[in-house]
């Protein structure tokens, strides 16, 4: 049993080794990863969003809790603005930003 231990500890130390190696190279192969990563987030985050929000408004629906249900749909109908728009949201706090500190 002990044995069998030891080769396990040594397959995952060759595996995280190898993992941290792949990792380390990534940014090499991709200048720009991080745009990208952001532009794919925030390309996949729309419909994240839109499943979450139905999911919710069905459960409260069948629940009979109406209450809930309009304050999530007004909730949802923001969110759902702020992640199709994102540059909307970069205007809006930069016009409050000006309208407190100018």
């Amino acid at each position: 049993m002990t044995k069998r231990k030891r080769i396990l500890k040594i397959v995952h130390r060759v595996g995280a080794l190898l993992l941290a190696i792949t990792l380390l190279t990534m940014p090499v192969f991709a200048t720009n990863y991080g745009e990208r990563a952001s532009n794919w987030i925030l390309d996949q985050i729309f419909p994240i969003v839109l499943i979450v929000f139905v999911v919710s408004l069905i459960t409260l629906f069948f629940k009979r809790n109406y209450t809930g249900l309009a304050i999530t749909f007004i909730v949802g109908i923001l969110v759902l603005f702020v992640a199709n728009n994102p540059d909307n949201m970069v205007n809006i706090g930069e016009n409050i930003f000006k309208a407190i500190f100018n």
